[in-house]
């Protein structure tokens, strides 16, 4: 199906697959999402950032450079839980099929949702793999349902909230049953 920039729509899910034996080097082969990444697959081993790299990183398992992934949905999810590839597939890129997982792209700061479908295993699998990811806007606002300028709409708390002062709402009424002026 070959990948390509989704423009960073947070509608825009993207289906890529890599078929067995298929040359890795060739644009239709890699799904770049951005310029700084494009995954892809040799005919054996992990994924790798081609942009980055020339293939996966068995030694420090850094791959995919310039990434970050963990199991679940990226909402219920905090920067703590991210980790290289491969610890968080823990080893075992197989157990990823159909499990939620998301993808960070740490220079672009973007977020995706990531669902595997199918994974190629060994020599035989060819280096194939396919996966559908799904941008998710990280939106910076207030997310503190208590402060006077929370914004339903934010993922992500920014230290952006605003709280009244003691004894007054968000409006600057008097909340207290005693003088609020002195």
């Amino acid at each position: 199906d070959g990948g390509g920039d989704d423009g960073g729509d947070n509608t825009t899910s993207v289906t890529f697959t890599k078929e067995s034996f298929t040359d890795w080097t060739l644009p239709e082969n890699q799904d770049c999402i951005t310029d700084n990444v494009c995954i892809t697959r040799r005919d054996i081993e992990g994924i790798f950032n081609i942009v980055e790299e020339e293939s996966y990183d068995d030694i420090s398992h850094t791959s995919p450079l310039g990434t970050e992934w963990s199991y679940g949905n990226t909402e219920d999810l905090s920067p703590s839980d991210y980790e290289n590839w491969k610890n968080a597939v823990n080893g075992s890129p197989p157990s990823m099929v159909g499990q939620p997982m998301s993808l960070h792209l740490i220079e672009d700061d973007m977020y995706f949702d990531i669902e595997f479908h199918s994974w190629g295993q060994g020599i035989a699998g060819g280096g194939s793999f396919s996966y559908t990811r799904t941008n998710i806007s990280m939106m910076g606002g207030c997310t503190d349902e208590t402060a006077c300028n929370y914004d339903a709409e934010a993922t992500e708390d920014d230290g952006s909230c605003e709280y009244p002062e003691e004894n007054f709402d968000c409006e600057g009424n008097c909340i207290v049953n005693v003088d609020c002026i002195g």
